[in-house]
């Protein structure tokens, strides 16, 4: 394992521990299951979108 690799992981654990302690990790998890969701399974007409930002 890389540096760069252990310290990308040790940076998602902190999050998620900040997310946990803050008592939003409920929320989150909903959300990213929902744009999980949405990667793997588009809408029908996903392709009619624009990307912006």
């Amino acid at each position: 394992m890389s540096c760069a690799g252990g310290l990308a992981g040790a940076e998602a654990v902190l999050q998620l521990r900040a997310l946990n302690d803050n008592g939003d990790f409920d929320e989150y998890w909903t959300f990213h299951l929902a744009r999980e969701h949405e990667g793997l399974y588009p809408t029908p007409d996903h392709h009619n979108y624009q990307l912006t930002a």
